[in-house]
């Protein structure tokens, strides 16, 4: 039976011990963890299934620093997950930066969709029970078509596809959120595919997004109010459950598909 895909608020968790006291007390539906985080638990000798609740599908991100990134071949990533057995995973991320040369952004994010293609390959032909949820890479409509016109023609199924937001918010140009509404607008009228938003947990900003964003991850919504070394579980589960709730009326509301957000209307 195939895996549903994810849904509603994700909390990042990070291989760290307080994170770990959180997902083990809440034991969330979903967490997303970078591979750097997966490859620091392997090292410890744990695996998703060792390491998470069993009620919780784990969720590896290649969205991660260039630092990091650039030293993380295919092989090695295949291998981690591999070893690590994550639900899914959101494969061969290339950074893509408006301040680049058109020319090295277009290129990479052919390399990503390319190495997409062949991540998925591998996962088929070593039977990997991990489900692909593909990047739509660029900063622009061109760019993105790229990545629409690859799956379009896979021979593989992505019922769901991701988008890195956490730009949006970095970088020193403030928060651009009705930047991020209108190009995520933009990405859910070109292609059917239902989309979780990597890097955006809030509730106010989601409620802003087109029907077909079903999920988005982040780490402050949770660790803002919650504090493991001073809270009791039923305390986190309980602060948890309001931001999950919050995240998920957000999601479930009615949003109309053609929004798009005025240049006078405030940032929440």
């Amino acid at each position: 039976m195939a895996k549903p895909y994810p849904s509603g608020g994700i909390p990042l968790i990070e291989a760290q011990w307080s994170h770990r006291e959180f997902v083990t007390a809440v034991t969330p539906d979903y967490v997303l963890a970078k591979i750097t985080s997966a490859r620091q638990l392997l090292k410890r000798g744990e695996t998703a299934e060792s390491y998470f609740p069993a009620e919780t599908a784990v969720i590896t991100t290649t969205t991660i620093p260039d630092e990091k990134l650039n030293l993380l071949s295919w092989e090695r990533e295949l291998e981690i997950v591999e070893e690590f057995g994550p639900d899914y995973h959101v494969p061969t991320d290339y950074s893509t930066y408006e301040e680049q040369p058109a020319d090295d952004r277009l290129a990479n994010v052919e390399r990503c969709m390319e190495g997409t293609v062949w991540m998925a390959h591998q996962i088929r032909e070593r039977e990997i029970d991990t489900m692909l949820i593909p990047l739509i890479n660029g900063c622009s409509p061109e760019e993105w078509a790229i990545c629409y016109e690859v799956l379009d023609r896979c021979a593989f199924e992505f019922p769901m596809v991701s988008y890195f937001s956490t730009q949006y918010f970095t970088g020193g140009a403030g928060i651009r959120v009705n930047e991020l509404v209108a190009d995520v607008r933009e990405i859910a009228t070109r292609q059917p595919r239902s989309i979780v938003l990597i890097g955006l947990l809030s509730p106010t900003y989601l409620r802003r997004m087109p029907r077909t964003v079903r999920a988005g991850t982040g780490l402050n919504q949770w660790r803002q109010p919650i504090s493991p070394r001073k809270q009791t579980g039923q305390e986190m589960r309980s602060i948890w459950k309001q931001v999950s709730d919050k995240v998920s009326d957000a999601l479930e509301q009615p949003r109309a598909t053609d929004y798009t957000p005025s240049t006078s209307e405030e940032v929440a």
